[in-house]
């Protein structure tokens, strides 16, 4: 939580940039859903808790987190629309970052609870199969290298595909190529550094 906290705050005041050189962390798409990341790792801790008490009242949370979901989307489009996280520019608007912070403050709630609802009608559709069950051991890293690829292959200075099809095939092919490769690596670090720890118990 503390380091989503400080990549929100650094992201929300290098603001968008000017488009001309490195635009890491610029825009609101780098923060305005990091949260979600670190609840799903929480839900993921305490599935075995949390699963059977969504399920006692079900119908109670499907139907609240709906309707919380649809008043928060409404409430966020009009926030986003009346001040904008682009309001930045203090020459222009001196409460500008205030403005970011308020159209976060609104739509995050709203992309929590999307995900929930998602999560909600997911318990109820069972998916399987090869390809799922494949994609499912390297989901994370998919999450963490897609956006190279979103952005690099439209940034004018990198390279700029402009037929759609071919766009989306290779942002698709490219992210689940660099997704295995990063499931390799980041595997061997954790069996690394597990293997570290198991000995360094053993010998306490």
């Amino acid at each position: 939580p503390i380091f989503i906290a400080g990549y929100t705050v650094l992201s929300l005041y290098l603001a968008h940039g000017d488009y001309s050189g490195q635009q890491w962390l610029r825009g609101e798409w780098w923060y305005n859903t990091a949260l979600v990341f670190f609840i799903g790792m929480l839900i993921a801790r305490f599935e075995s808790s949390i699963i059977p008490a969504v399920k006692k009242l079900y119908p109670v949370y499907l139907i609240g987190a709906i309707v919380l979901f649809a008043g928060l989307f409404i409430a966020s489009l009009y926030t986003l629309k009346k001040y904008s996280y682009w309001n930045e520019n203090p020459a222009i608007n001196f409460f500008g970052f205030a403005d970011k912070w308020l159209c976060l403050s609104v739509q995050l709630p709203s992309v929590i609870l999307f995900v929930f609802v998602v999560f909600l009608i997911a318990m109820k559709i069972q998916c399987n199969g090869v390809i799922l069950r494949f994609l499912g051991t390297i989901s994370l890293e998919i999450y963490l290298i897609h956006n190279l690829f979103l952005s690099g292959f439209r940034a004018p200075i990198y390279l700029y595909i402009q037929n759609n099809i071919l766009y989306i095939a290779l942002t698709v092919v490219c992210s689940i190529i660099a997704a295995v490769l990063l499931h390799y690596v980041d595997s061997a670090i954790i069996k690394l550094l597990t293997k570290k720890k198991t000995v360094s118990n053993e010998k306490i």
